[in-house]
This record gives structure tokens, C-alpha cells and sequence, in this order.
């Protein structure tokens, strides 16, 4: 197999034949090997210049290969490294597994090194890419999720959402100001803590029923009343759509408050009608 950007293996071996080896046979699968004849000799070299893949012989003659494999995860807990020995038992084996060791390979004969140890060694460089991938996915997530968070979070729209229980689950900065509640004292507990009684119905028709079933209240604007924490009641308009996360139905509410809105609409409308009343 040839590497288009050679994949970076380093064999730990204190046998310079088997290095030799093991560097003939890795070189012509496309790989760029070194080898190191000490433990220590393996972790100079890592540390200065991380390797992709290290095959470690576990009987080294300074320190031993588990306390090699040790040092290098602590450092990189993904690192993709074999132990390819001679001298290991049933309890190594499980020992380098239980440290991160992605695989444990009997030297035995030649046949190890021409025939086992290349689609191992693939397996292995296959794993890592996937790790690689997987990390790339998972920092993109983390970067999408803050960005969506910070939106939400600097919107002057109050924002809500709710699981099909009726529970909430996040609550922004403006529904904060809107209600007079920290997040602290509604997540987890039931929407309706935010309406007065005789609007608590509509929040029973969307928990109570799908989004399907309750199409009248699903992503059509609502004017009702919010119950501040105070107790003081505010004209509100609500919003809500349905979201799936997964296997899961979950609602967000879009929420404003409209009193600006009204009293708008009723100076216009007494406005209206003193120059009725001034032109009779």
C-alpha cells in the first residue's frame, strides 16, 4: 500500500535484526519508519517528533515497554501503538490493553513480520485516522454548538425550549429579563410555571398531543398572558416550533413581549378617537 503522506511508524527494539526487520517490511507498505534500540532512546525521539504509530518491544534493556506505552498516552491518550514481543505473558497483554494499547503481538518467527504485522499495522493506521476524523467532527460540533449558543444567548428574542413533557431545558438571557427567573430556577421544572391558570390549557395541548395532532398551535403566533415571577401579569406573543435531537421530540418557543405593542395600538386608538370626536 502506498502512502500519498507517509504515515510516521516507530519500532522500539532492542535487536537490531528484528529492527532491520521490521523497517524492510513496513518501508515496502509505503510507511516512514525509525527505530530505537532503548525505551528511552523511543521516548527522545517521540516527544520531539510525535510518530503516527509505535510498535514497542516489551523486555528493553532500561526500562520496560509498559512504562513506555505509559508515558506516551498520558501524552496522547490516542496514539495508535502495538506491542510486539517475545517475553510478554496474559498479564502484560492486559496490562497494555487496560493502559490504551491498541494491540499485542507475539514475535514468534519471521512469518510475524512478513505476513501478521502489515495488516495489523494497517488496522492500526486505519483506527487512527478514524480517531483523527472523529476529534475534527467533534471540535466542529463543540465550535457549532458555542456559536449557536452565543446567538442565542446576545438574541433579544426570548427564546425557550421544552421537552414533550413540558420541561424545560434552556432558557436564554432575554426570557431571564422577561420573567424575572435565573435558569437555575426553571430547568427542569414544567412550562407552565410561566402562565397564569386560565392560559395553561394551550400548553396542555401541546404536550398532550404531537405536533401533527395540534397543528392550530404549532408555528402560529399566540398572544397570551406571562406570569412574572413577581406575580405581575404581561401580554406576550408565543411561538412554538417542533425539533427532533435524535429519537427525541422537543419544542422551542420563541417569545415577546408585547406591551410596548399594545399600548402602541391603544394611544393609535385613542388617538383615533379624539380627532373622531374633535371632527363630530
Amino acid at each position: 500500500m502506498n502512502h500519498d503522506s507517509k504515515v510516521r511508524l516507530l519500532y522500539i527494539e532492542d535487536d537490531p535484526l528484528l529492527a532491520d526487520l521490521f523497517t524492510t517490511v513496513m518501508e515496502a507498505e509505503g510507511y516512514s519508519v525509525e527505530t530505537a534500540l532503548t525505551g528511552q532512546d523511543g521516548l527522545d525521539r517521540h516527544f520531539t517528533n510525535p510518530f503516527d504509530i509505535v510498535a514497542i518491544d516489551y523486555a528493553l534493556p532500561d526500562i520496560k515497554g509498559l512504562v513506555v506505552a505509559e508515558k506516551m498516552l498520558a501524552h496522547d491518550s490516542d496514539l495508535a501503538i502495538t506491542f510486539l514481543t517475545g517475553s510478554g505473558s496474559e498479564s502484560v497483554a492486559a496490562k497494555a490493553i487496560e493502559l490504551g494499547v491498541m494491540n499485542y503481538i507475539i514475535k514468534g518467527d519471521k512469518s510475524v513480520y512478513l505476513e501478521l504485522l502489515p495488516p495489523v499495522i494497517e488496522n492500526l493506521n486505519n483506527a487512527r485516522l478514524e480517531r483523527i476524523e472523529k476529534r475534527a467532527g467533534d471540535a466542529e460540533i463543540k465550535r457549532t454548538t458555542e456559536y449557536l449558543e452565543a446567538i442565542i444567548a446576545n438574541t433579544a428574542e426570548g427564546i425557550i425550549t421544552i421537552d414533550d413533557k413540558g420541561l424545560i431545558e434552556t432558557f436564554n438571557p432575554a426570557v431571564e429579563k422577561m420573567f424575572g427567573y435565573s435558569p437555575r430556577d426553571v430547568i427542569g421544572q414544567n412550562v407552565s410555571m410561566l402562565m397564569p391558570f386560565q392560559d395553561r390549557a394551550y400548553h396542555e395541548e401541546l404536550t398532550r398531543h404531537s405536533a401533527i395532532n395540534a397543528p392550530r398551535i404549532i408555528n402560529r403566533a399566540r398572544e397570551l398572558s406571562g406570569l412574572h415571577k413577581d406575580g405581575a401579569l404581561f401580554p406576550m406573543e408565543l411561538n412554538i416550533a417542533p425539533m427532533k435531537a435524535g429519537s427525541s421530540r422537543k419544542f422551542v418557543g420563541i417569545v415577546r413581549n408585547i406591551s410596548d405593542r399594545q399600548n402602541a395600538a391603544r394611544s393609535l386608538q385613542e388617538s383615533e378617537e379624539k380627532n373622531r370626536l374633535i371632527l363630530q
